[in-house]
């Protein structure tokens, strides 16, 4: 099929066999590459053939070129196809969008290669010009959804996978701490530095640059779906949530930007799909099976979802939230403590909304664990009081007093002494949310019949 296919001038053909070797398909590969990025769109008033390039898109886009795993090969082949796309905006150079997924899937997963090139490498070039090749080429996928959702959702959901993979990269790490390193340098020695801030901000800016523009693929990907299926909301919660949350950090931003730009651009789809799951998902305690890799057999796991999302968007679990109140009121001891901690836990976020309206069940469950029958229970309401009272929800503060109040006087000696720590805990750094009540309760705790209170 070589024969048939044109390519701009002086591109030599590309080809699968002995003939030519590995190393020279590279460089024939880079080349075309790079004649490819110059090229104007088909629909430019001096493109005089519009359908340029078809064959050569069909050619490169073989699986025996799409199969090989040399990462020099992949970048430069998917520096051609995205570019070949690009030219055919909003055209595409094949029968159906839908023909088109495999070229795509490769391209994701060759993106993930951009968290391994550090930003002095040769090769940064490379991927920053994909990014931006793929920001310009997201509208097939729409046309790929409308023609089979089941079809399309797998490729979506492989951009949004690939995109958070990039942070989790060694060499994405090395730039961040470049950075780091290179600030605190000029600091210390800000004349030894002037010679190389110019230099050392264009290297900070690719970085910055390429993070914005990973978060408007994310986006305006998620846009184009008529609704977010749950294997997509799946790879966003996986990394906002343990292990990942804290092993890679960068990566658990981008996954909290995208879903919070998502919502604050009016994207109501994202927002109400998160809303549907994890409201749906409060009843049962756990996520569906379809959160394979966020873990759907796990209410651990159900609940730290539900805190994180809290600190990117209230809004998005404010229903889940009032299903708290079941669990706080549950027949099993194990599921009220769990509740109790979560519901202290977000009340602890300064963006919390509990105890706002009166007649607001969560919170007034939770202000009964303080009477629970079970010893442990109440130890969690004391514990999680502690953020209550060191929070910016002053309005919540008596309510809590009163209900320390009562615990002052428990049966339990463990219950009355964690009283008197949170207390004095809070009083070191906020004496003034404690009342004169309280500060009295604490000191009459001075003659309890348990030397350890």
């Amino acid at each position: 099929m070589s024969g048939d296919v044109d390519y701009p001038q002086g591109c030599l053909p590309i080809v699968n066999g002995p003939s030519v070797s590995q190393s020279q398909q590279i460089e024939r590969l880079r080349k075309l590459a790079g004649c490819l990025y110059d090229c104007k769109p088909n629909n430019d008033e001096e493109v005089q053939q519009p359908n340029r390039f078809r064959r050569l898109f069909a050619h490169l886009s073989d699986d025996c070129f799409l199969d090989n795993s040399n990462s020099d090969f992949r970048i430069y082949l998917s520096l051609c196809l995205a570019n070949i796309l690009r030219v055919f905006q909003p055209e595409v150079p094949t029968a159906a969008a839908l023909d088109l997924k495999d070229v795509y899937l490769h391209l994701f997963r060759t993106l993930r290669g951009l968290g391994e090139v550090t930003t002095d490498s040769p090769k940064f070039k490379h991927y920053f010009h994909l990014v931006e090749a793929i920001e310009k080429i997201l509208h097939p996928l729409s046309e790929m959804k409308d023609f089979d959702d089941k079809e399309a959702h797998p490729v979506f959901r492989s951009l949004i996978k690939e995109i958070l993979s990039v942070p989790c990269g060694k060499a994405w790490q090395k730039n961040l701490q470049r950075d780091k390193k290179r600030i605190r340098e000029s600091v210390e020695d800000e004349e030894t530095q002037n010679g190389e801030e110019e230099e050392d901000e264009e290297e900070e800016d690719s970085i910055d640059k390429i993070r914005k523009v990973l978060v408007t693929i994310g986006v305006n990907a998620i846009t184009e779906l008529d609704y977010v299926p749950n294997e997509i909301l799946d790879v966003l919660f996986y990394h906002i949530v343990s292990p990942q949350r804290t092993n890679f950090v960068e990566s658990r931003l981008l996954a909290q930007d995208i879903i919070r730009s998502c919502v604050e651009s009016g994207n109501n789809n994202l927002a109400q799909a998160i809303e549907n799951a994890i409201t749906s998902a409060g009843k049962d305690g756990k996520l569906p099976e379809e959160f394979e890799l966020t873990g759907s057999n796990s209410r651990n796991k159900y609940f730290e979802v539900l805190r994180c999302l809290h600190h990117v968007s209230y809004d998005l679990v404010a229903n889940a939230i009032q299903e708290m109140s079941f669990w706080l009121q549950s027949e099993n001891e194990a599921y009220r403590r769990e509740a109790v901690q979560i519901v202290g836990m977000i009340t602890s976020d300064r963006n919390c909304q509990f105890g706002m309206d009166t007649n607001d069940a969560t919170w007034a469950a939770f202000l009964n664990a303080a009477h629970d029958v079970d010893h442990s229970v109440r130890l969690e309401f004391v514990k999680q009081s502690r953020n209550v009272l060191t929070s910016n929800h002053s309005h919540l503060r008596g309510q809590v007093i009163n209900s320390l109040l009562r615990l002052s006087t428990d049966p339990v000696d463990e219950v009355r002494d964690d009283v008197v720590s949170a207390v004095t805990e809070v009083a070191k750094c906020k004496l003034e949310v404690i009342s004169d009540k309280m500060l009295k309760t604490c000191a009459d705790r001075m003659k309890d019949k348990k030397v350890s209170v």
